[in-house]
């Protein structure tokens, strides 16, 4: 498309790469010629949630532009959010606390798909909306899937991976990674770690890659442990 000649008298044509995070890095790396080849004719627009897993040679050859919302922006789109989760707790026909839902919309901002998510999760399990819902929230599940790792426990790792959202585990991991690790894995740790999280962005089945770099850390990884009271 690009190289082929345009039929508009501008002679241009526009690229639209809709989250290119997700092309691998060698498919990102393959662009590099072809943005220079068709520079004259043609125009791309890369499309991204997640900027740091575009490799560096693509940034470069573009402009950066960043589209965010105020904090008076912000609250409106926060309470529509509110609205909504409400509007379909009460055609669902489920029992909730509107404090709660209030506190979880705002906590996700901006990812209202998550919200929905975790509510019919706890509805399924509790049948009511209430404030234990927060001990499903990813640090608390990132939490227990790091003591499961550090007691070498398999089948609870494996069962809490498909719970944990695995970029919320890379996160609290990679930040309070001294609290868990000795300085001597340390480097081993981080490098497992982004691995784990480069091949998440183009994994069809991310739970799988999850559990694998759990798996790794555990067998790689040497664990500080509790002190003794």
């Amino acid at each position: 498309f690009a190289t082929s000649k345009s039929l508009l008298k501008t002679g241009l044509k526009v690229v639209i790469i809709d989250e290119c995070d997700r092309l691998s890095a060698e498919a990102q790396d393959s662009l590099k010629g072809l943005i220079e080849l068709t520079a004259k004719k043609a125009r791309y627009i890369f499309i991204t949630n997640h900027l740091e897993r575009v490799i560096p040679a693509l940034i470069s050859r573009t402009q950066e532009f960043s589209f965010g919302v105020n904090e008076a922006g912000k609250k409106d789109i926060v309470m529509q959010y509110f609205k909504r989760a409400c509007f379909i707790l009460d055609s669902e026909q489920v029992p909730y606390d509107k404090k709660i839902v209030a506190k979880l919309v705002t906590e996700r901002y901006p990812d209202f798909r998550k919200v929905i998510q975790e509510l019919q999760k706890f509805f399924m399990m509790n049948g009511e909306i209430n404030e234990f819902i927060f001990n499903l929230q990813d640090e608390s599940l990132s939490l227990n899937l790091i003591e499961a790792m550090k007691a070498g426990k398999v089948d609870d790792v494996r069962k809490l991976c498909s719970s944990v959202d695995p970029v919320a585990f890379f996160k609290s991991f990679y930040f309070e990674i001294k609290k868990y690790v000795e300085n001597e894995s340390l480097m081993v740790a981080i490098n497992v770690l982004n691995q784990g999280n480069w091949r998440h962005g183009v994994a069809p089945f991310k739970e799988v890659n999850l559990a694998d770099c759990c798996f790794t850390l555990m067998q790689e990884v040497k664990w500080k442990k509790k002190p003794k009271n």
